[in-house]
């Protein structure tokens, strides 16, 4: 490789680093993980869980957000992008339907040429599915036993599911449930009368499920207790 192919290389590495960086934190800002915020919501009433609700998985390729496989995985593997124009629909579709955060993104992508998107575009799509998880695997060990050889899972497909778990933050256990149980299945649990006023924000199992239950009966009881002092 001459110098000035090593120049351009490094100047298309920096500009999906930019992208990505940007574009992660808008998608953050619409959709934080429910994983933390729940998380981070019982240690405030001082609640410990025996079991971890939020994970910083690693992210192989030199991407540095967890958010950046939603990118590259809903994004990246269409084929063929050389303009704005051969993006998918919800690209190109008219301002004046879309919310004010759908306006933010579109203004973000718009912001870049022809010639940057299609860089991106490129750089990203050199990891094939199968090398993504195969390395996402590799460098978080405790998602290594999860099967990925079903047309189903518990709530979309494999793939996705297992890309969305890892991008939000999902413990282990319950990717594993969602890409191992029927579809279906997992809803009727989280349907239950028993789990309705649960303030969480995807499928867990069922012994996870009565410990967040007795978290949520223990911030009742501090919130009333608070009020009860109130009055006094």
């Amino acid at each position: 490789m001459n110098k000035r192919e090593q120049f351009n290389k490094s100047n298309v590495q920096m500009l999906v680093k930019s992208f990505l960086h940007d574009w992660s934190a808008i998608e953050y800002e619409d959709n934080p993980p429910s994983a933390l915020q729940n998380e981070q919501r019982y240690a405030q009433y001082g609640i410990k869980l025996p079991f971890k609700l939020h994970y910083n998985y690693k992210i192989p390729f030199g991407l540095e957000s967890s958010y950046d496989l939603l990118f590259w995985y809903y994004m990246a593997r269409v084929p063929d992008v050389a303009s704005f124009d051969d993006l998918p629909d919800v690209w190109r579709m008219n301002m004046d339907n879309l919310s004010p955060m759908e306006k933010k993104r579109l203004d973000f992508y718009k912001s870049f040429s022809d010639e940057q998107i299609k860089a991106i575009y490129e750089y990203l799509a050199q990891w094939t599915v199968d090398d993504m998880i195969e390395e996402i695997k590799r460098l978080n060990p405790e998602l290594a036993n999860i099967k990925m050889d079903g047309k189903e899972s518990g709530v979309s497909r494999p793939v996705q599911d297992f890309i969305c778990g890892v991008a939000y933050g999902f413990p282990p256990e319950d990717i594993k449930l969602c890409l191992e149980s029927k579809h279906g299945e997992l809803q009727k649990v989280a349907d239950s009368p028993r789990y309705q006023k649960l303030k969480y924000g995807h499928f867990t199992t069922p012994e996870h499920y009565e410990i967040l239950l007795q978290a949520e009966q223990q911030i009742q009881q501090i919130q009333q207790a608070k009020q009860n002092n109130g009055k006094e």
